[in-house]
Order: structure tokens, then C-alpha cells, then sequence
């Protein structure tokens, strides 16, 4: 035997078997994680919240005249001993115990101000301890010191939607100019913290599926340091990699109600006047709409609307299984605080290693009137008024 050619048949081919092996790992790695979103829907289980916390803390924030809150909260972090809360109008500052700190923004017209429209979250820049709010109606961002001063806006070529960092240097926004007749769009616009575009993403168009008018937003959410996104006309849940690009860790698979994916939620009409009106569309009864993802170590952790409203489910890593969270002693879903005997507990934001939520002080002391209460959270119910400003509730995620 040709001892030279045998080694180089046998090296040949360790390297063809060498690479096809490459190729196949690399492929399983690309593949989204499946989670049987539809086919476990109807599944409900309660579940305590130590499992998810280490320990949780109520906040109730000051209430005077210079920081009364309107009915909702967009959006809360925690940064270098602060908490920043979102009204949808402007952003406060408080410290860790809820005292009040400063406000920032101001509607009008001027250079700084928003508009009527208002802004649905905002960036806290740690570099340069600035805030950052994107105005819709304008197309600006707008950026300001921890004091409330403006410093600068810079105006944008496109309608912004949600926001959130990629890293320390990078923003990523969502496109709302949803204009698929005219390709390619763009759904990502990636920015410095100047407002300067660095870099657009392509959305993957299929042409064969119907992409309906939604309500429901393009979420971000924080995990291990990374961005994970998802658009609201796919069921695909991507990270976001340094090079700006999108890689799918999570596919929700819908069951049998991905057919109520290309459903309107509205149905439109105009009359003579050429008035426009929206109404329910009865169709959309059954279509699963995403409002919030956080996720942990252990858990996906999902927010969604679906026949009679809002619903809370988690999918269990470990297990693999997806069920709805619900607390029977409240009759209401969210995880069973059995750290201090509180309410359901449903996270509306992730900010570095904690997860929060908010509860209106009148829900919560009507809330617990009639349960047992540990001296701790008896004595926060005892000082509030049902007038006062929100009560934060913040979680330490376990690692």
C-alpha cells in the first residue's frame, strides 16, 4: 500500500468528517429554543415567588406637589442608588427609599420640550449620568442632565418606537414606520448617544404572510448583560450580537392559534366625511399578543393578552414546561409572594439584577385589608393614603 496516499485519503477525510461536524454543532446552536406557547396555554399552576427572588422590598414613593405621578408607570431602572420613574410625561428621580430627588423633561414646544404626545420610556446614560427620551411626534432625541437641564436633541429621520441600550455606546430603536409596500423596511436603527445612525437592520419580509395592523410594541429586555428583542409581528425572540446583528434564541410556537397571528385587533371605517373609526375586531378574540418578557436563569417570564385579557405564564427552563401563574388566594395571576405575605407579584421591568413591579397605594391597601400581614408590610399599608403616589416592589433576582 502507498503509505503518502493513505495518509492523505485518511487526512482528507478527517477533515471532511472534522468540518460536517462543525457544520451540524453550528447549525444546533442557530436553532431557536421551542417553547409550546399554544399547546400548553390552558395549563396554570401557582407558584411562590422565592423561587424566582431572593428577597423583595415595598417602596412607596413620596407624594407631594413637585412629583405627583399620573394613573400609569412606563417604565423604572435603578442606577447608583437612584430609582427613575416614567409617567409617560416626565422622569423622576428618587432615591432607594422612595424620597424625592428631581424631575426631568417638560412639555411644549421649545428646544427640550416633548410633545403632546408624550414618550413611552427613556435611557439612563451611566457614562455621562444623562437621560435620554425619544419624541415621537417630532422624531427627536432629547437628552438631559440627572438635574433636568437640557443639554441637546438631535432630530431623527424615522418614527421611534421602543428603545434600549445594546451596550454602553450603542442604542437600538425600533422603527414605527411600518410601511411594508415599500421595501426593504427597516425595523432596528441602531444610534450612538449622540443620535447618530451607525447601522439599520433588514426585517426578514415574507412576502406569503400577512403582517396586521397591531397594537401590541416591539419589546426589549435585558439578559446576562445582553438585549434580547422581539418584533411584534414575529414569534421569534432574538438576541442582539456585537456586530448589531440578530440571532433567534426562542421561538414561540403558537399552536393552533398561530392562525390569529395576521388578524387586526381593530377593525378601521370612514364616512362620508372621510372621519376615521376603530372598533374591536372580533376576530382577534383569540390572537396572543405579547406585552412584556423578562427572563432569569430559570425562567421565561411572559406577559401577554389573550381572549379575556391580560394573562402572566412562565416557561420553566429545567422542565420545559409553560404554564399560567396564578395565585388562588387572591384569585388573580402573578408568583405567591411568600416572602412578605404582599400581592401577586408580576414584574413590569427588568433594571440589572432586580425586577420590579408597581401597585397603586389604593389597590394595595384594599388589597390587603382582609389577609394577614408581616409587621413590615403592615406598617408601610398603615402610613399610605389611597391618593398617594405608586408603591414600587422590587425584587433581588436569584443568580
Amino acid at each position: 500500500m502507498d503509505t503518502k496516499r493513505f495518509q492523505m485519503n485518511y487526512t482528507g477525510n478527517t477533515l471532511i468528517i472534522f468540518f460536517f461536524i462543525i457544520l451540524v454543532n453550528t447549525s444546533k446552536a442557530q436553532a431557536p429554543v421551542r417553547v409550546p406557547f399554544g399547546q400548553q396555554i390552558n395549563k396554570v399552576e401557582e407558584k411562590p415567588l422565592s423561587e424566582i427572588v431572593k428577597d423583595i422590598k415595598y417602596i412607596p414613593l413620596e407624594t407631594i406637589p413637585e412629583c405627583l405621578l399620573s394613573e400609569d408607570i412606563s417604565q423604572i431602572e435603578i442606577f447608583n442608588g437612584k430609582i427613575f420613574v416614567c409617567d409617560y410625561k416626565h422622569v423622576f428621580i428618587f432615591d432607594l427609599e422612595g424620597r424625592f430627588i428631581n424631575k426631568v423633561a417638560k412639555q411644549g414646544r421649545g428646544p427640550g420640550e416633548y410633545s403632546t404626545q408624550g414618550f413611552t420610556n427613556f435611557l439612563v446614560d451611566q457614562n455621562q449620568e444623562h437621560i435620554l427620551i425619544f419624541d415621537f411626534m417630532s422624531k427627536r432625541m432629547i437628552t438631559y442632565g440627572f438635574d433636568g437641564t437640557f443639554l441637546f436633541e438631535k432630530g431623527i429621520n424615522f418614527s421611534p418606537g421602543h428603545y434600549e441600550w445594546v451596550n454602553k455606546n450603542i442604542i437600538v430603536v425600533f422603527n414605527l414606520d411600518l410601511t411594508y409596500e415599500k421595501l426593504p423596511w427597516t425595523d432596528l436603527y441602531f444610534l450612538d448617544p449622540n443620535g447618530r445612525i451607525i447601522n439599520k437592520n433588514r426585517f426578514d419580509y415574507d412576502k406569503n404572510n400577512k403582517y396586521a395592523f397591531t397594537v401590541f410594541p416591539a419589546l426589549f429586555y435585558q439578559f446576562h448583560d445582553k438585549i434580547r428583542y422581539k418584533n411584534p409581528h414575529q414569534n421569534l425572540i432574538y438576541e442582539i450580537t456585537k456586530d448589531n446583528s440578530l440571532r433567534p434564541v426562542y421561538y414561540l410556537d403558537y399552536g393552533v392559534y398561530e392562525s390569529k397571528s395576521g388578524v387586526d385587533e381593530f377593525e378601521f371605517s370612514v364616512n362620508e366625511k372621510k372621519e376615521v373609526s376603530a372598533r374591536s375586531n372580533p376576530q382577534g378574540f383569540e390572537k396572543i399578543g405579547i406585552l412584556r418578557i423578562d427572563e432569569t436563569n430559570g425562567y421565561l417570564l411572559i406577559s401577554y393578552a389573550h381572549k379575556n385579557g391580560k394573562q402572566f405564564a412562565v416557561w420553566d427552563k429545567k422542565t420545559e414546561k409553560f404554564y399560567r401563574v396564578f395565585d388562588e388566594s387572591f384569585e388573580s395571576y402573578g408568583f405567591s409572594d411568600d416572602i412578605m405575605g404582599g400581592i401577586p407579584f408580576v414584574p413590569c421591568y427588568t433594571t440589572g439584577s432586580y425586577l420590579v413591579s408597581y401597585v397603586h397605594a389604593f389597590k394595595l391597601i384594599e388589597s390587603l385589608k382582609n389577609f394577614e400581614k408581616n409587621n413590615d408590610l403592615k406598617d408601610i399599608v398603615s402610613k399610605i393614603k389611597e391618593e398617594d403616589n405608586p408603591v414600587l416592589i422590587i425584587g433581588k433576582i436569584k443568580e
